[in-house]
């Protein structure tokens, strides 16, 4: 019961289309939790049809982290997403939070100190609850144009982790860090997110999966990975 009135909780909180419902299930231990309760702020619905009318906004999106609805796709790290399971479960948008309703102790010192909750695995940026690491570590970063980047090596064809070490700076994706621990934990989890993404052509639920240690409900302990044959 606490599972379903916290789904519902989730569902109104972050003012999105609901997910499959087979989908909500496998949310990473932890989520359901009354902290939420201290979400006040949420990223508008990305799920709605393509919009065939509309223009291509791809080129603003990979730097928002946000969905075309004129090519159907949604954009992560600069990586295009198909699936809308997995891009509207990753949430790359923060939520606004008041932290004396954060009921565990750790998110209260971390959101206070730009931290990930150790227990909870959340993270926290400038005030802003991130439900993934992913999103914690790419909002540790600062979006970026390639065409804005200050060097040559820092601008890859395809969207990937790069340090130049003349420059002293990274790239993750679309997110620039002039530290190099930050961009270390970034990448690492950026890897995830292409194997991520690799993997939703097959199953989006194994997708989702990745990012929260569960069991796929579909495919039980033979979960479908990008590199199974």
């Amino acid at each position: 019961m606490r599972i379903l009135v916290a789904t519902s909780l989730v569902l109104a909180t972050t003012a999105m289309a609901a997910p499959p419902p087979d989908a909500r299930a496998i949310l990473w231990p932890g989520l359901f939790r009354p902290a939420l309760d201290a979400a006040t702020h949420a990223p508008a619905s990305h799920s709605a049809p393509a919009d065939e009318t509309a223009s291509c906004r791809c080129a603003e999106q990979r730097i928002r982290n946000g969905w075309c609805t004129r090519c159907d796709v949604g954009h992560v790290a600069g990586v295009p997403i198909r699936s809308r399971t997995l891009f509207d479960f990753l949430d790359a948008h923060g939520h606004r939070i008041d932290p004396d309703r954060l009921e565990c102790a750790e998110c209260r010192v971390a959101v206070r100190n730009d931290r990930m909750c150790s227990e909870c695995k959340w993270g926290f940026v400038d005030g802003l609850l991130y439900f993934t690491e992913l999103t914690y570590r790419l909002a540790r970063g600062t979006p970026l144009a390639a065409e804005d980047r200050p060097c040559r090596r820092l601008r890859p064809a395809t969207p990937a982790a790069v340090w130049c070490g003349g420059c002293a700076i990274g790239v993750v994706g679309n997110a620039v860090y002039t530290s190099h621990g930050d961009f270390a934990s970034a990448a690492r989890e950026f890897a995830r997110l292409k194997d991520a993404v690799a993997t939703s052509s097959r199953c989006e639920l194994c997708a989702v999966v990745l990012f929260t240690g569960a069991e796929c409900p579909r495919c039980g302990p033979d979960r479908v990975d990008a590199e199974t044959p």
